[in-house]
């Protein structure tokens, strides 16, 4: 099972349907960004472009 397919279960439960989902990930095209979050990802992060202050805003936003 990948990440995409631990949210898209995730997302099917009651019980983590408002819990925020971060994908971290070294896929970092376009079509997969737009999959994560077709299959219930709040944000998607591509470790290429990782930066501590990104993600600390990421969850922030995610939190507030």
């Amino acid at each position: 099972m990948d990440g995409f397919a631990l949210t898209r279960k995730l997302r099917g439960h009651e019980k983590y349907q408002h819990v925020p989902i971060i994908i971290i990930t070294s896929r970092d095209k376009e079509d997969d960004r737009r999959r994560g979050i077709e299959v219930g990802a709040d944000a998607y992060i591509v470790k290429g472009d990782f930066n501590q202050t990104g993600l600390v805003d990421t969850l922030r936003s995610l939190l507030a």
